[in-house]
């Protein structure tokens, strides 16, 4: 496993290619009832401008999906992390019977720009572009042609706009242009990479896959405690109100002042050297000169503090556990 050493993605406004996020388009009658009974979150009740985190689970409430869904006028737009892109919409249609609800992958005539950093509002209304006043704004007709503007996890809270595909280049050199002004940077995959990292933004496929369950992750804000019946909730439910998960994911952090590179999900030991979790996602803070990290550990090892160690070849490596902040579960994380 490399260690990430990236460009910054915390400038005053970073710009980002982030096409590579899936695209699905749900119209339908029934697409709120429909997508309420399939995901972990609530969405029945989402109106113009709306826009939530969820899950989709299987019945023993292992992920199959991450994704967010945002309300349009007159469907709902999900975007999600690629590796499952390209059956999504397969999985969340699976059990349309009479519903009223059209599941249309999108990706390939859209794109989706990052604009994230201090300054990316202002970048947004030099576009010429409207900030949402809750999570998702839609123009059916910009100078860039049809598009919508959303606040998304995935862009760390900041905006990421979705356009069609034959505009992308004209509001891609907009964007550039106007970040340029205020000392913008573009920006790529290593990058963001390294910044979620650090901010322990997990990501589907590399920290999280269909053997995570949603708490284990951190994912509570995909999560509706209350809501009516959906796949994985027994599971769910019985975790939140009779125990705690197995494991957790965590932020590790160790000094890499002579660590060039680390296995592929390197095992985690405690001081004694029982097994305590691995490693999924590794970066290198020159700053600090740290090698910081994200970790899927074994519950007694979740608190901030813990000591564990892996091995580097023949070096061994020793670092601590730090909990992960605005998760909704530093009660859980923290010593």
């Amino acid at each position: 496993m490399e260690i990430m050493r990236a460009e910054a993605f915390n400038v005053s406004v970073a710009v980002m290619d982030a096409s590579f996020f899936t695209r699905l388009r749900v119209t339908g009658r029934d697409r709120g009832d429909y997508l309420n009974r399939r995901l972990s979150q609530k969405v029945d009740d989402l109106g113009y401008g709306d826009g939530r985190r969820a899950t989709l689970l299987d019945a023993v409430g292992k992920m199959q999906a991450d994704l967010e869904v945002f309300a349009r006028e007159d469907d709902f737009l999900i975007i999600a992390p690629p590796w499952r892109g390209k059956t999504l919409a397969e999985e969340l249609e699976k059990y349309v019977f009479s519903e009223d609800v059209v599941f249309t992958n999108v990706t390939q005539e859209t794109a989706t720009l990052f604009l994230a950093g201090p300054l990316a509002e202002q970048v947004i209304a030099a576009l010429g572009l409207p900030l949402p006043d809750g999570r998702c704004v839609h123009l059916p007709d910009s100078v860039f042609g049809e598009l919508t503007v959303v606040r998304s996890t995935y862009a760390f809270g900041h905006f990421a706009v979705i356009a069609g595909s034959e505009k992308v280049p004209d509001l891609f050199d907009a964007a550039m242009a106007h970040a340029g002004e205020v000392d913008g940077a573009l920006v790529g995959l290593d990058a963001y990479d390294h910044h979620r990292v650090v901010t322990g933004l997990p990501f589907w496929g590399v920290d999280i896959d269909d053997s995570t369950i949603p708490l284990e992750a951190n994912l509570s804000d995909a999560i509706h405690f209350d809501k009516g019946c959906y796949p994985g909730q027994e599971t769910i439910a019985r975790i939140s109100n009779l125990g705690h998960p197995a494991r957790k994911l965590v932020r590790f952090v160790a000094s890499a002042k002579q660590i060039d590179e680390v296995p592929e999900q390197p095992e985690l030991q405690t001081p004694e050297g029982k097994k305590a979790g691995g490693l999924t996602s590794v970066t290198f803070d020159p700053a600090t000169e740290e090698l910081q990290g994200l970790a899927m550990v074994k519950w007694p090892q979740r608190l901030s503090g813990t000591e564990l160690k892996f091995m580097a070849g023949e070096k061994c490596i020793t670092g601590r556990v730090h909990g992960l902040k605005g998760s909704g579960n530093e009660r859980e994380t923290e010593a």
